[in-house]
């Protein structure tokens, strides 16, 4: 068991939507996290389903900030724009629609769309100077 209060940082990356009661988890954390110790969340927003090995929940900016309500905030945001969200996406779709149903040809699919759709992602370079673009399509808080 870890004391309380005795940890300087905690980082979480792509794991508390993939945890049956994250705000359980959230209170450990707050439990070992030192006063002014760091914590860090990235979670997914947009994204598709990820059994790994379960996924449970998509987490807005105010729904990290609502798990993270008793911790003070000192920044927050996206880390993949919303240009990076569509073509991800997009990706997905494509090799879904063009498998047949088939897991080997998807799976070939998703490399061949990549290749195909990368440069959308550099549009981000634009869309994020607009303020509707990270507020209705960002992908991950």
């Amino acid at each position: 068991m870890v004391a309380d209060g005795s940890v300087d940082c905690v980082v979480t990356v792509s794991t508390i939507g993939h945890i049956r009661y994250p705000q359980k988890v959230m209170a450990e954390i707050h439990r070992i996290l030192r006063p002014g110790g760091i914590l860090y969340v990235g979670a997914s927003f947009m994204f598709p389903f990820n059994k790994d090995p379960e996924d449970y929940y998509r987490f807005s900016i105010d729904g990290i900030k609502v798990l993270c309500e008793y911790f003070e905030c000192i920044e927050s945001g996206f880390n993949r724009g919303t240009a990076s969200c569509m073509c991800h996406l997009l990706v997905h779709f494509c090799a879904i629609t063009l498998s047949f149903n088939n897991k080997i040809i998807y799976d070939i699919n998703v490399d061949l769309f990549k290749c195909l759709f990368f440069w959308i992602k550099y549009m981000d370079i634009i869309l994020d100077k607009y303020k509707m673009a990270n507020a209705t399509l960002a992908s991950s808080s």
